[in-house]
């Protein structure tokens, strides 16, 4: 495969923390390895981070571009002429995500003349968060930058579905993200790990975080058990859901942890037998896989993505939205012996580490080669 000129457009990547913030950088530097020239253009802060980052840097072989952020915080756009001319820069166009960039590198495709691969990584329709506003960008705007991607990654079958109202026959394909979980050891269970259990995620409304805290709530009548929730603040809930554990008087069995470092992640992954989320809707569930991947068993809520990670005797798929059922699936899953918990910990992160950074790498630079044509395949 001859070299490509790689440009990856997003909001964020490292050293910002999140899911398409490690996404992005992860295949990006398995793609400069190898041997394609790769850019990251993202903005220069992070999510509600104050602290401007640099604007050129080079890691790992990987250029990462920084600009300012123009518009609102649902809808970003970059300094346009210098969208467009990086984009001219390079052989192909890979975005991440829906919004500003997508949109201005479709609607002026005709002036930068690139293919651009878009992966919907669920989109933003998942909230009900400004809702007029989305369905005017669903009905009006986004029809119009769809028709100029020239390929769809979806992330899930459940996020094809969600994009179900636009084209994309022919075009398209399924593939889940790619994690890299050889920084998620496995880490053999002990019996003083069994009664704790995490969640890692934004801490978002469609999260729904209070309902994991209604349910610890309830079954915390029948056992100790306890709840590590880490991530940071995305939308300002934490403040009510710390008055919701205060209201039910469980304070000692709920720690906020907020953003940690992947050491300190780790260090709480060691306490822990169970990875739980309440998640309304995941394009993927990139935190569900890392937490399987270090060996934490899944309690997840019974959504599409979810029953692929937790079915088939890996772990529980649980309707968080029944406070009495959610509850009883916890102390059912604390309550197996240490035997057991041991194998079903070894093939959480068995199942987990199919999902490799680097297949999902080739498979994209497959795409590309296809679309730049016979010079590149």
């Amino acid at each position: 495969m001859k070299k490509m000129r790689i440009l990856h457009v997003g909001n964020h990547t490292i050293p910002c923390i999140g899911g398409i913030e490690t996404v992005i950088w992860d295949i990006a530097r398995k793609m400069a390895t190898a041997g394609h020239d790769v850019t990251i253009l993202v903005f220069n802060t992070c999510t509600n981070g104050a602290t401007t980052l640099p604007a050129k840097e080079i890691v790992e072989g990987v250029v990462i571009r920084r600009v300012p952020m123009r518009g609102f915080s649902f809808y970003r756009i970059p300094p346009v002429r210098e969208l467009l001319n990086l984009a001219r820069k390079h052989d192909i166009i890979h975005v991440h995500g829906l919004g500003g960039s997508a949109d201005v590198l479709s609607i002026l495709k005709n002036w930068h003349r690139k293919p651009i691969v878009i992966n919907t990584h669920g989109g933003f329709f998942h909230t009900k968060n400004r809702g007029f506003l989305k369905k005017i960008y669903a009905n009006f705007i986004l029809p119009l930058s769809w028709k100029n991607f020239d390929y769809i990654i979806f992330d899930s079958q459940q996020d094809r579905q969600h994009f179900a109202f636009l084209p994309s026959k022919g075009r398209s394909s399924i593939i889940p993200d790619g994690v890299n979980t050889a920084q998620f050891k496995l880490i053999p269970i002990r019996k003083k790990m069994v009664n704790h259990f995490i969640f890692v995620g934004r801490l978002s409304v469609n999260k729904r975080v209070d309902r994991l805290i209604e349910a610890f709530s309830a079954a915390l009548a029948k056992k100790n058990i306890y709840l590590h929730i880490i991530g940071s603040d995305w939308e300002g809930i934490r403040p009510s859901l710390e008055a919701l554990v205060k209201k039910h008087g469980i304070g000692k069995n709920v720690t906020f942890h907020g953003t940690l470092s992947p050491k300190e992640m780790m260090d709480v992954y060691s306490q822990c037998a169970f990875a739980v989320s309440a998640s309304e809707y995941e394009g993927f569930g990139i935190s569900a896989v890392e937490a399987m991947a270090a060996g934490k068993i899944p309690i997840l809520n019974d959504i599409p993505t979810f029953r692929e990670f937790a079915g088939n005797g890996r772990g529980w798929v649980v309707d968080f939205s029944s406070i009495s059922t959610a509850s009883e699936a916890l102390l059912s899953a604390s309550s197996l012996s240490l035997t057991r918990i041991q194998k079903l910990s070894r093939e959480a992160s068995a199942y987990a580490n199919t999902f490799s950074v680097q297949e999902v790498a080739n498979k994209q630079l497959k795409i590309y080669a296809t679309l730049l044509g016979d010079d590149f395949t």
